[in-house]
């Protein structure tokens, strides 16, 4: 079925006449989990009428069957959608350091604004409305992104009353969306040195706090993140450097008090962090309205959403010494 296209990606497509409504398109990233995006393409199926990209990652020899299994999970949701469906494989893999920025490049080269998904990210149904909102209701390119997933009050916190939203400089990626200006920024942050990365922590450590013990924390936490993130021993994974790119923009992301959206497992299927903060099962979310009023940002709750890294206040002060050791020991390595 479909069109195969030059270069290493084949793409195949169902007729581009088919009507579609003006709303966000989605960028859905996969790889070698079939039970994960079947779940997923049936939940987008409860989901208004819009362009699905589903961007599958090249197979290495351990994953060709599981890979085959997604392609064909696509392939067979793509022949009887509602959406208009556009299925990107990839022939290399690129692996979870490079396969976002890979296919965002492409996506929001042809699109201005978008919705990101990957196979194991859950939402409600606030989500999709959400994220229009706020991007069509506002300059899209004010926000760095609009996220779904709050790690101080998630969906399952049995929270109450008006779900409000806020600013803030702490950007989640459990289900999000963002314009191409922001995508712009994030891949030509990617191209700058590591030595000039670092120097720039160190400057937004001091962005969020005026604690100077915080601030060792906030720097060394981060710069070991972001050595891993780009080590070649592997391991390292594209978001890091997302949040990184936000925090040099200085712009802020919009964030809903109760998480619309947020990572799960399936069973036998490895998760995208597994052993960190994903969740087991599926999470059904009820629909909870939210208020289209936007609060402005605020130091403490940004600092209070920083734990979710194991950066606190108490932790800097009660090991300050020990910390301020290890910072000046990375620093002396780094320049060796």
């Amino acid at each position: 079925m479909g069109n195969t296209h030059g270069g290493i990606w084949v793409i195949y497509y169902m007729d581009d006449t088919r009507s579609d409504t003006p709303r966000l398109p989605i960028l859905l990233i996969a790889y070698n989990r079939p039970a994960a995006i079947a779940n997923q393409l049936k939940r987008l199926e409860g989901e208004p009428s819009r362009h699905v990209h589903v961007y599958i990652d090249g197979a290495k020899p351990e994953s060709e069957l599981q890979q085959d299994l997604v392609i064909k999970q696509a392939e067979k949701w793509a022949d009887s959608t509602k959406h208009k469906p556009f299925i990107h494989v990839n022939n290399l893999n690129f692996g979870i350091r490079n396969h976002f920025p890979y296919a965002a490049q492409r996506f929001f080269s042809n699109f201005p604004k978008g919705i990101v998904l990957e196979d194991d990210i859950t939402f409600s149904s606030d989500f999709f409305e959400y994220c229009e909102f706020f991007l069509s209701n506002h300059n899209s390119h004010t926000f760095w992104s609009i996220c779904g997933y709050n790690p101080i009050l998630n969906g399952k916190s049995g929270f109450r009353g008006e779900i409000n939203s806020f600013l803030t400089a702490v950007h989640t990626i459990w289900g999000w969306a963002t314009s191409s200006l922001s995508i712009e920024h994030y891949l030509s942050f990617k191209t700058m040195s590591q030595e000039k990365i670092l120097e720039q922590i160190e400057s937004f450590s001091q962005d969020f706090t005026l604690d100077t013990r915080l601030q060792r924390s906030i720097e060394l936490t981060w710069k070991r993140k972001f050595l891993r993130s780009v080590s070649t021993a592997g391991g390292g994974s594209w978001d890091n450097a997302w949040l990184l790119a936000g925090w040099h923009s200085k712009k802020l992301s919009v964030m809903p008090s109760v998480s619309f959206s947020e990572e799960t497992t399936v069973e036998n299927e490895r998760g995208t962090h597994d052993g960190t903060r994903n969740y087991k099962g599926s999470h059904d979310f009820q629909s909870l309205g939210y208020s289209r009023s936007l609060a402005p940002k605020r130091r403490n709750r940004d600092l209070k959403l920083m734990e979710v890294w194991g950066i606190t206040r108490a932790y800097s002060w009660l090991y300050s010494r020990r910390i301020k050791k290890q910072l000046a020991d990375f620093v002396s390595a780094q320049n060796y």
